[in-house]
C-alpha cells in the first residue's frame, strides 16, 4: 500500500465525496446512503453500507467515502486476511458468515481485537437468498 493518492486513499480506489448526514463520521467506519442524494450517514449492523469514510467529519461536512478498490476499515473483532466483511453495530468491521447478506468487502490484512486498522478491498455485494 505504497502507492497512494489524495487524502491519503490507496492508489485505484474510487472516492466520492458526500456530507455526514446526522452526526459525525469516523475514519475507517463504514457508512449508507442518507436521505439526500449527497449525503451519507453510519451504517449499523447488518444494513448495506455504500462505503468506507477515509476521513473523519462533523454534521454537515463534507467526507470522502471509497466505494470501490483498497482502503483502511476499523474492525469490530479479530479478522483475518481473506475473510469477507460485514458492518456491525456503530459501523465497524466483521468477519460475515456464509448465510450473511450484505458484505462490504473483504480482508487484506489482519486485525487482532476491536479497534484495530484492518486493510480491506470495498466491493459493496448483496447476496441473493
Amino acid at each position: 500500500m505504497a502507492d497512494t493518492a489524495v487524502m491519503g486513499v490507496p492508489a485505484g480506489a474510487i472516492v466520492v465525496t458526500r456530507l455526514a448526514q446526522s452526526s459525525a463520521i469516523l475514519r475507517g467506519y463504514a457508512v449508507k446512503q442518507g436521505t439526500l442524494d449527497n449525503q451519507v450517514v453510519l451504517a449499523g449492523s447488518a444494513e448495506e453500507a455504500r462505503g468506507i469514510a477515509q476521513e473523519g467529519a462533523a454534521e454537515n461536512a463534507v467526507i470522502p467515502v471509497v466505494v470501490f478498490g483498497p482502503c483502511i476499515g476499523i474492525a469490530g473483532n479479530a479478522i483475518t486476511p481473506g475473510a469477507f466483511l460485514k458492518v456491525d453495530t456503530g459501523g465497524d468491521l466483521v468477519v460475515s458468515a456464509g448465510e450473511d447478506t450484505a458484505n462490504i468487502g473483504w480482508a487484506l490484512s489482519h486485525a487482532d481485537a476491536a479497534g484495530d486498522e484492518v486493510v480491506m478491498f470495498v466491493l459493496p455485494v448483496k447476496k441473493r437468498s
